[in-house]
């Protein structure tokens, strides 16, 4: 695959990551609207940008409904807990 053909991939890929997060999570919704992205807003890599970074911590804070996809059926997931260093004492 050319190199132009590749980042167009991307780029198509990336757009739909972009509408599917801001459409169904309402996490991600509330990120892109607290600083006035919308999905057509991302039309480039250097648009990334514009959105705000998502921490670990944000994600410990809020609730599954806000995180996991509006399609998903939460009562389907299964929990499972990794050991590791967080770095939070």
């Amino acid at each position: 695959m050319k190199p132009s053909e590749l980042q167009r991939l991307q780029l198509k890929r990336l757009n739909a990551l972009v509408e599917h997060a801001y459409g169904n999570v309402p996490f991600y919704h509330g990120k892109f609207r607290s600083v006035g992205v919308k999905p057509d807003d991302v039309r480039g890599f250097d648009d990334l940008r514009r959105i705000p970074v998502t921490t670990k911590f944000e994600i410990q804070l809020s609730s599954l409904r806000d995180v996991v996809a509006a399609d998903v059926d939460v009562g389907s997931l299964t929990k499972r807990i990794t050991r590791g260093f967080t770095g939070v004492f």
